[in-house]
């Protein structure tokens, strides 16, 4: 028999040689763990930063607990000193008069207008906070800070608890201000 009539019987015999020496199951496996891997790492990652983010609002609320905390014994540490700063909770009988001289030393041409407000009480407590809205309409912004500066200077205690301020169309600025200061109940 010749070559070429051998071909033919040899053709399938190679190809089946050459298929043997050709790894697809191996190459295939591998390819689906490799993938397999990935998925499992971008998951695993995931994980990951879901935890570190918990974590991290864990440290701060310990962090706020923490200060809270600290504020507390503050506070308890100063009602025991309590007696030697209620000077500065002594109810002011001249607080609207106080209110009004001091938009006169700030230069406010008219005089703001005063309302006393309803008191906010402390439940159980023996502090109550006054309020004081003043309205001043069409007047300069500086002016006005210098008033309120002056008024929180004269009357210890006091602090804005509200500020709303809106441009008036011909002049200057329409402010209302809610001033707020603790006192004793009496």
């Amino acid at each position: 028999m010749s070559i070429r009539e051998q071909e033919p019987m040899l053709r399938p015999l190679a190809m089946s040689a050459e298929r043997a020496n050709r790894p697809t199951a191996i190459v295939a496996f591998s390819a689906a763990l490799l993938i397999g891997a990935v998925i499992f790492t971008l998951w695993a990652s995931k994980g990951v930063a879901a935890a570190e983010a918990r974590r991290d609002r864990a440290v701060n609320e310990a962090r706020d607990v923490q200060r809270l905390a600290s504020e507390i014994e503050r506070t308890r540490g100063s009602a025991e000193r309590a007696p030697a700063e209620d000077a500065i909770y002594r109810p002011l009988p001249t607080l609207l008069s106080s209110i009004s001289s001091s938009a006169d030393q700030a230069g406010l041409s008219p005089r703001p207008q005063l309302t006393q407000q309803r008191d906010d009480e402390q439940f159980g407590g023996t502090l109550v906070r006054k309020n004081i809205m003043a309205r001043v309409n069409g007047q300069e912004m500086s002016a006005v800070l210098r008033w309120i500066e002056t008024t929180l200077r004269q009357a210890e205690g006091m602090y804005v608890k509200d500020f709303k301020a809106t441009p008036n169309r011909t002049t200057g600025w329409n402010i209302e201000v809610v001033f707020s200061r603790w006192e004793l109940k009496q």
